[in-house]
């Protein structure tokens, strides 16, 4: 049986910010979003 995926979009809301764009923009840049 043929098992397909498809992606539809991408988001998210963490510490690194509330969409996908800002997100990677932060990790990109090595920002954690842990901390005290």
């Amino acid at each position: 049986m043929d098992r397909r995926v498809v992606i539809t979009g991408v988001g998210g809301l963490c510490g690194l910010g509330t969409d996908a764009a800002s997100m990677w923009k932060e990790m990109r840049e090595g920002r954690s979003a842990i901390g005290p």
